[in-house]
């Protein structure tokens, strides 16, 4: 091991910061617990990508001679951050992967945070199953490798939480979407477009910037669509194109099969399927069975939130950083699974761009729900609108 991977052993440690202020037994010991879990899955990624094509390799050994092409976006932007740091530090593959989960980690935390606080503003006791739902191992495993999908996690989870005040964190959702845009340019532009939403829906926003919000909104999303279209347009000499065919062969948690498996169909078909496969009946071994088990957890989450959907929308209206993340959400569902064909692929992008919307928003629902069933119980009519909410003061990174 060297200095590179010391580093981002010790840097997943620092991902301690963004809970410190929170500290208590419980939480020490979920991020003790979520820091062993990254190292695990690196290290299990790492031993994946010695016996099976992965974007890890793409990253690391460049074998196409890409960083020659100096910097640019999307993958050509992992690659020269990897080249560079390969060229002056040197660095085994496993460095970095130890790298690269730390950031992925930085993101776990960040979520973590992102729980306390939407707790501790209503003023609710966090019940253990919050925590639990930070533990999920593809939480974890799809952001532990080489590539583009732990930094896009960390962006994503710290432009939550920047967006649960943007008028006090505009500094750390400006950091996301900027590192957002350098991944994945069309999602970034997708994240600004449901920025402009959640503001348009706000009666306090003037009819002209609604109006140019409005504008670029539209703009952000037709981008977006476009750039999804163009991706079908085979160019051997896009680092991008290369990437995506070594993921298409991906596997799916080690499983040849289920990594593998072609999705096909209706747009419907290729959504459950991106929402919910593998789902026990095509599961293939026991990490098969363990990913079904996960998306039986997300089924239950998204069944909850739909039988409770009169709630959920009343506390869209009435908490920006929820718009935020129901804005970006549905249109992330709806464009990856436009693109959706491969279970292995489908899944990493679920994990890694989805699923920080989807809990936040999950675990908010509740904790209001929560508050609201508090206040019952104590005879005091409940609040019509949590009011406490996306006004958190500003910490940390901010």
């Amino acid at each position: 091991m060297t200095i590179v991977g010391i580093f981002g052993l010790v840097l997943g440690l620092l991902a301690a910061r963004n809970i410190y202020e929170y500290w208590t037994p419980v939480r020490i010991r979920v991020f003790a617990l979520s820091y062993l879990l990254h190292v695990v899955s690196a290290v299990l990624s790492w031993r994946l990508a010695l016996s099976a094509p992965a974007d890890a390799s793409l990253y690391y050994y460049d074998p196409f001679g890409n960083f020659a092409n100096g910097f640019g976006l999307n993958t050509q932007f992992v690659i020269y951050v990897v080249q560079s740091i390969k060229s002056l530090l040197g660095g085994s593959f496993l460095d970095y992967y130890f790298l690269f989960q730390a950031v992925g980690l930085w993101g776990v935390a960040m979520l973590m945070r992102i729980f306390d606080e939407v707790y501790r503003e209503l003023g609710v006791e966090q019940p253990i199953w919050t925590y639990a739902l930070l533990l999920i191992p593809s939480l974890h495993f799809w952001s532990s490798a080489i590539g583009k999908d732990a930094p896009f996690f960390f962006a994503a989870a710290l432009a939550l939480w920047s967006a649960m005040n943007v008028r006090r964190r505009f500094i750390g959702f400006g950091a996301g979407a900027l590192l957002m845009l350098m991944i994945r340019p069309h999602i970034a532009i997708l994240a600004l477009a449901a920025l402009s939403v959640t503001v348009i829906a706000d009666r306090k926003t003037r009819v002209w910037v609604r109006i140019g919000l409005a504008g670029l909104a539209l703009g952000g999303v037709s981008y977006a669509v476009g750039s999804v279209l163009g991706t079908f347009n085979i160019d051997l000499t896009s680092a991008d194109v290369i990437s995506d065919r070594l993921a298409a062969r991906e596997q799916l948690l080690g499983t040849e099969e289920a990594g593998r498996t072609a999705v096909g169909g209706s747009f419907l078909v290729r959504l459950f399927a991106f929402l919910f496969r593998p789902l026990f009946y095509d599961a293939e071994g026991v990490l098969g069975w363990a990913a079904s088990l996960e998306n039986l957890i997300i089924l239950a989450m998204l069944g909850l939130m739909t039988l409770h959907v009169r709630q959920l929308l009343a506390v869209a209206r009435a908490v920006p950083f929820i718009r935020y993340a129901l804005a970006f959400a549905f249109a992330l569902t709806a464009l990856l699974a436009f693109e959706y064909y491969n279970i292995g692929l489908g899944l990493r992008q679920k994990w890694a761009m989805l699923m920080p919307n989807l809990l936040v928003v999950f675990v908010t629902l509740q904790a209001v729900r929560a508050g609201r069933a508090r206040a019952q119980l104590a005879g005091v009519p409940p609040p019509r609108r949590p009011a406490a909410l996306g006004h958190a003061p500003t910490r940390g990174l901010s």
